[in-house]
């Protein structure tokens, strides 16, 4: 887990929720009714499992500027918690991760060959 909230953390974080959706849907991992919809639970365990879990607040924080810029739209819960139950990745999300358009907020680390 990362111990503070830095501004590269926050986008390599975005980069990953991004491309966690995107390999997941690709990979027909997820639920065929809505193959690019990941629920926050298996979202959570993946970067938990990358060793890359931001806290709650910067995992929020990215899905929100994620969704403000049209990458995902999520789910969120109206019971004052500011959490989210699902992220569905968009056609733009997926267009960032294809590498066609880009985003200065968002980062994708290299994949060691």
């Amino acid at each position: 887990m990362f111990k503070q909230t830095n501004p590269t953390h926050l986008k390599i974080g975005r980069g990953l929720i991004l491309r966690l959706i995107y390999l997941a849907a690709n990979n027909n991992a997820l639920n065929p009714d809505a193959p690019t919809t990941m629920n926050k639970t298996i979202l959570v365990m993946s970067m938990e499992d990358l060793q890359m879990l931001p806290s709650e607040n910067d995992l929020r924080s990215n899905i929100r500027y994620l969704e403000e810029k049209g990458y995902v739209t999520a789910d969120w819960l109206h019971d004052g918690s500011g959490d989210f139950k699902w992220v569905k990745l968009e056609p733009s999300g997926t267009d960032l991760v294809e590498g066609s358009i880009s985003d200065p907020g968002v980062l994708f680390q290299r994949r060691q060959a």
